[in-house]
């Protein structure tokens, strides 16, 4: 038995395995760690059965030196910052985001481009009540009454946070079989996120909203390789830098793809 809820912000899950005994209710105030994301990873532990665990970490006094600014090949800067007892990176540029969300295995070329592309249009477009391109993104898929439920969600958005200011395509990463856009709103008084899921048929196969953009955080597994773990999933993501021979980082590899240190 399950039940759940939230408003985007705070949520919760119940969860109540009659047979086993066991009830599992977990409460979460963060976006970026919905509870029912978390609740069914704990019942697998809790039942016995096989779960994941993280990477194991190391702690580093070094952190500051792997900070600074990465130019990758087409000159795109990523910058690495220090982030609690890890790394966080970061970068504006549509491709690099894609390439941090799959560490160095994203998608890349005229599809990201117009994926990128029709997710801003089809945002602006809802915005402004004309729900059409999004009809059309959905193609056989559209969901019965959706048109409805877009009109209430920008209203309470306008309403708590004043007219939409611009929309901004972050980028396109893997998601499953298919591939997944996130897109930054700002509005007068806040921002929000929004992903579409789109099926590898390139037709719009859902969405999720959300007021936090999960940062791109990494622990150290050794001088030179990082990691994160999130739920659910699991997900996994690695990246790497080559040191000189003093141990200064010089280059940031995702993947294949290489970032020299150009600060």
């Amino acid at each position: 038995m399950e039940h759940n809820g939230g408003n985007r912000v705070f949520s919760c899950d119940f969860l109540r395995y009659v047979d086993a005994g066991l009830t599992i209710i977990l409460f979460s105030n963060t976006s970026d760690m919905p509870a029912p994301d978390y609740s069914h990873p704990l019942a697998r532990v809790a039942l016995g059965l096989d779960y994941a665990l993280p990477p194991k970490t190391i702690f580093s006094a070094r952190l500051a030196a792997y900070a600074g600014t990465y130019a990758l090949p087409s000159g795109t800067i990523i910058t690495v910052t220090p982030a609690n007892a890890g790394i966080a990176l970061a970068t504006t540029d549509q491709e690099a985001w894609g390439l941090l969300q799959s560490s160095g295995r994203g998608p890349a070329g005229d599809l990201v481009k117009k994926l990128n592309e029709r997710t801003a249009a089809v945002l602006e477009a809802g915005a402004k009540g004309d729900f059409a391109p999004l009809k059309a993104a959905f193609g056989s898929n559209a969901p019965a009454g959706f048109e409805q439920r877009q009109a209430q969600m920008w209203k309470r958005q306008q309403d708590e946070n004043g007219k939409l200011q611009s929309v901004r395509a972050l980028g396109t990463s893997p998601d499953g079989p298919g591939l997944a856009t996130t897109a930054e709103l700002t509005f007068e008084h806040g921002k929000m996120y929004i992903q579409y899921m789109w099926s590898p048929e390139g037709e719009l196969a859902g969405m999720l909203i959300s007021d936090q953009l999960s940062p791109n955080r990494y622990s150290p597994e050794s001088g030179s390789d990082f990691v994160s773990f999130t739920l659910p999933g699991p997900r996994v993501k690695r990246v790497k830098f080559t040191l000189d021979a003093s141990g200064a980082p010089k280059e940031l590899l995702l993947g294949p793809v290489s970032a020299r240190k150009v600060q």
